[in-house]
């Protein structure tokens, strides 16, 4: 009895062009990592966004984030352990510890500390995004390419840790069985982020600052609602009832 190829051959052209992309995405990183690591243009952790022209005035981030940074960095260097999905108690190398921070520290630069959401504010509303894209500034920030295994490894730590959590997004087609996935909305912890002080007074009034500006510059924060998650409303705000958010946010 013969059986047609055809399907084996689909399944084989999807994982190529998943191979292909993968390395496109490696290269590019690659590249990234080279070209601000010759040119001495990573910033590193300082308080700087993460792009090829280093550190110029106008990439300095916010006042808050130097303090929130240094807060992280003393956080995450004490702690020596962690304890897996399966309850197993895992050590923390200090090797391991400052892979943990400089991941924490792309997340962190990308966070609306408002909402805890971490994403890009635009015009009309803030996009989430992706892995690949926050791998990407990870290079240009630290001159170093780090392999997607690396950076989700370590992602599950944050999450193992209660730091870090995200919800997948899927766009299902016309036909209710074809399904796109989308860079899935991600979060900060509250807990996290009480942790290294961006609830004290002096740092949260800075943040309002730069929140309220951005505000009146047009920029959303409030991402698309797209078969969001049961029981999650990414509109409404996470912190909704710790009593620091605008109208924007309910």
């Amino acid at each position: 009895m013969k059986t047609s190829s055809t399907p084996n051959k689909h399944i084989q052209a999807i994982r190529d062009k998943a191979r292909t992309k993968r390395r496109e995405l490696r290269e590019k990183r690659r590249y990234a990592a080279n070209l601000v690591k010759s040119t001495k243009k990573a910033v590193g952790s300082a308080d700087y966004i993460a792009s090829d022209e280093g550190f110029t005035k106008k990439n300095r981030l916010p006042p808050h984030f130097k303090i929130l940074i240094n807060n992280s960095k003393k956080l995450v260097f004490s702690t020596r352990s962690h304890t897996d999905k399966r309850g197993r108690l895992r050590s923390l190398s200090l090797r391991g510890r400052r892979k943990l921070f400089n991941v924490l520290l792309v997340l962190l630069t990308n966070c609306d500390f408002m909402s805890g959401q971490v994403g890009k504010p635009k015009l009309d509303h803030m996009d989430t995004t992706g892995h690949d894209a926050l791998m990407l500034q990870y290079a240009r920030r630290f001159g170093d390419s780090i392999s997607s295994s690396t950076w989700y490894r370590y992602i599950a730590i944050l999450e193992n840790m209660e730091i870090f959590t995200s919800k997948e997004i899927k766009l299902y087609a016309e036909d209710g069985v074809t399904v796109r996935s989308e860079p899935s909305y991600k979060w900060l912890s509250k807990g996290f982020l009480r942790s290294i002080g961006v609830f004290a007074d002096n740092i949260f009034g800075s943040i309002k600052a730069s929140y309220q500006k951005a505000i009146k510059n047009g920029l959303s924060f409030v991402w698309r609602e797209h078969n969001a998650p049961i029981g999650h409303r990414p509109t409404r705000g996470l912190f909704a009832s710790h009593g620091h958010h605008s109208a924007h946010h309910q």
